[in-house]
């Protein structure tokens, strides 16, 4: 699929206009939910730029969703005749771990088969108020055979023929187990759904990417997964199964990441830092610029935020009488601003708080436990910890060049 199809319902029935009301239309692009006055929930290959030639995907954002980009959005069921909302895109937010993965492999649905494959999940929060009711993200868990129902404004044939879709469509149908297709198992951050081929009621079709899966229970507003993408057992155009990124945690703590841009406490810069001139810090012959370098690191890596000017004097003081990076760390737990933060936390939610708000993505699986089984045994302490990611160069990429 390509940024500008998406995917839509082959199969499936007409939603009438009293249902599915937290479903959006982003005209030429994709389906999404409202899931705040602001904020749509759809796929991230939606918003992922593309190569000149329109077929590769790149690890940014396309410029339509660049800040302050105009998109046109709408919660009508039938789109003949519409009248379109135009939205002003604040921020394209696409969960870390997609970017990352494209970095290091080129982007593409190849990975959505892997065991640890990223989310394909992406918000988009704008200036004005999205139309449509708030749908609930559902962060319960989604089991084999649970009963859902997909959605999408995609087109109706097959992916051959994608013309776009004039009407929003939907399906009840049930969750699968892990099954092989394509050579493969789906990664545990998705979860599948049959298609026709499957004996299903309805396969994905371009347009339908970033369509909420609604656990079909009561009102039906609660999301559980977004459209993704689809397998094959041939070449007739028509999905075997339908592939849905999970909201529900897991190994990428998607819900955490969303709730966190909903709250609006997700940062991705460190704050402050452009009321420090870095060529006034406090620096003398015994101290070692990198020091005061890696107290602003560790500080953005806990808080989000730079030290004061008066804070960096003050240490430049007591880094030259001996005392290092880790003990700024340590008396920064040591006040009530670090024990409210983290004065209760896990040693894994440590670990895990600490990279996310210093590195701007999540750790996970293995490495998340090797760290948090070192601070558990006393082999690293958390100041130690904190100090190592200020020094990364995930950390450095994440604060402005002078600081460098």
């Amino acid at each position: 699929m390509s940024s500008t199809t998406g995917t839509s319902l082959i199969g499936g029935e007409a939603a009438p206009t009293d249902m599915l009301q937290a479903t959006v239309a982003i005209e030429g692009r994709c389906t999404g939910a409202k899931i705040g006055p602001r904020h749509i929930l759809f796929a991230a290959h939606c918003v992922t730029a593309l190569d000149d030639g329109g077929h590769a995907f790149l690890p940014r954002i396309d410029p339509a969703f660049a800040d302050g980009a105009r998109i046109r959005v709408t919660d009508a069921n039938d789109l003949r005749g519409v009248r379109w909302s135009y939205l002003t895109v604040t921020h394209a937010y696409v969960h870390p771990e997609w970017f990352a993965t494209c970095a290091l492999s080129g982007c593409g649905f190849d990975h959505s088969i892997q065991g640890t494959a990223p989310p394909d999940v992406a918000i988009v929060e704008t200036k004005e108020t999205v139309p449509g009711a708030t749908a609930v993200v559902d962060g319960s868990p989604v089991e084999p055979n649970t009963d859902v129902v997909i959605a999408g404004y995609g087109c109706e044939q097959s992916v051959d023929t994608p013309s776009p879709g004039e009407r929003l469509k939907f399906a009840r149908t049930r969750t699968l187990g892990r099954i092989k297709s394509m050579g493969g198992y789906v990664g545990i951050g998705y979860f599948e759904t049959p298609g026709i081929e499957l004996g299903g009621e309805a396969s994905l079709c371009p347009g339908d990417s970033g369509g909420p899966v609604y656990r079909a229970e009561g009102d039906t507003t609660h999301v559980v997964g977004v459209n993704a993408y689809y397998t094959f057992n041939d070449a007739n155009g028509v999905s075997a199964t339908n592939v849905h990124t999970r909201l529900t945690g897991g190994a990428h703590d998607v819900l955490g990441w969303i709730e966190r841009i909903v709250r609006g406490d997700w940062s991705e810069e460190c704050l402050g830092l452009d009321a420090i001139d870095p060529e006034a810090l406090p620096t003398t012959g015994s101290v070692r610029l990198g020091a005061l370098l890696a107290t602003v690191r560790a500080r953005c890596s806990l808080f989000g935020e730079a030290p004061s000017m008066a804070d960096l004097h003050a240490w430049a003081e007591r880094y030259s009488s001996g005392r290092t990076p880790a003990d700024y760390v340590s008396d920064l737990f040591a006040s009530a601003a670090g024990v409210a933060t983290y004065g209760d936390a896990s040693d894994l939610d440590f670990v895990r708080a600490v990279w996310r708000h210093g590195m701007g993505k999540e750790l996970y699986g293995d490495w998340a436990l090797y760290y948090a089984h070192r601070l558990e045994t006393g082999d690293t302490t958390r100041a130690e910890f904190v100090a190592f990611v200020a020094d990364s160069e995930y950390v450095r990429a994440r604060i402005d060049p002078r600081w460098l």
